[in-house]
């Protein structure tokens, strides 16, 4: 329904995420049947070269060559072109946007359309690293989110420097409390994004990299 609000909006975002979920697990258990191969926990093998004496991993320079573009094409989208200037407009300040002719549902339409393009890229290389379900999307959706907000939700270079961050948090931290005195299970690996979104939220809502730049700034200042 146009112009309903953002609460119901989220709810049904979920609902037709679950039904497309389920709808998935059919799907592939239904082809299990059929073709006898599994559709569901699957994984793609990696290609790896050799430079002098280290085993490069093509996905890894791919997925970062690939994260590199996606986010220099969208901060000139955004910042350079007419269209990304009312995109901005249109979540800024949608009643003044509407006033000066800028189509808000058209706007948020694209918006939704290039964020479904880019989550789209970035599970291709997925099944490159992780056995892969219908549902993995959702069970990452925590650690993306935590990613976001970390780099700062309004910093499109922040989304490259949170993932990197939350990656190596998670997994350097779940290294070392697993060694004594602490011999923490690799179980609780999951937790670790709660601690870093909860962190940030409460000491750095505007993210890390906004609060670096801003002290930044306030010296030269």
């Amino acid at each position: 329904r146009r112009r309903a609000d953002i609460v119901n909006l989220m709810v049904a975002s979920i609902a037709v995420d679950i039904i497309i979920r389920t709808i998935l697990y059919i799907y592939s258990d239904a082809m299990r049947e059929y073709t006898r191969t599994f559709y569901r926990g699957f994984i793609f093998h990696d290609v790896t070269f050799r430079v002098g004496c280290y085993s490069v991993s093509f996905v890894a320079i791919a997925s970062t060559i690939a994260s590199v573009s996606m986010v220099l094409a969208l901060y000139y989208l955004l910042m350079k072109t007419k269209t990304g200037i009312a995109m901005r407009a249109a979540i800024e300040n949608p009643d003044l946007a509407e006033t000066l002719g800028i189509d808000i549902d058209k706007m948020y339409s694209l918006s939704w359309f290039i964020a479904g393009g880019i989550a789209g890229a970035a599970g291709v290389f997925i099944p490159f690293r992780m056995a892969s379900y219908p549902d993995t999307g959702w069970n990452l959706l925590l650690r993306m989110f935590s990613a976001a907000v970390l780099g700062g939700l309004d910093n499109i270079f922040g989304a490259i420097v949170g993932g990197y961050m939350v990656g190596l948090i998670e997994v350097l931290g779940i290294y070392y409390l697993s060694k004594p005195p602490i011999y923490l299970s690799s179980a609780y690996r999951p937790a670790i994004p709660y601690v870093i979104l909860v962190s940030v939220l409460l000491f750095a809502p505007k993210g890390v990299l906004n609060l670096v730049l801003g002290r930044r700034c306030g010296k030269h200042d």
